[in-house]
């Protein structure tokens, strides 16, 4: 039973950041490659994307205990 818990916050910690990764480079590639007539669009879009990262990480968060015991 322990085994498969560690498994499964392994997988859930891959996942979470792998997605994360995903997130920054599309948040960094908005930052550096918009008009500037869209920066205020780009901003709400790069502050939505920080959010889902920041959801992403307390995932991370979570599954750590598992790892723990």
């Amino acid at each position: 039973m322990i085994q498969f818990r560690s498994n499964n916050a392994l997988q859930t910690i891959d996942h979470e950041i792998a997605e994360a990764r995903s997130l920054t480079d599309a948040a960094l590639f908005l930052q550096e490659e918009h008009e500037p007539s869209q920066a205020q669009r780009v901003r709400r879009c790069t502050v939505t994307i920080l959010y889902v990262i920041m959801d992403k990480l307390a995932r991370v968060d979570r599954a750590l205990p598992a790892l723990r015991k």
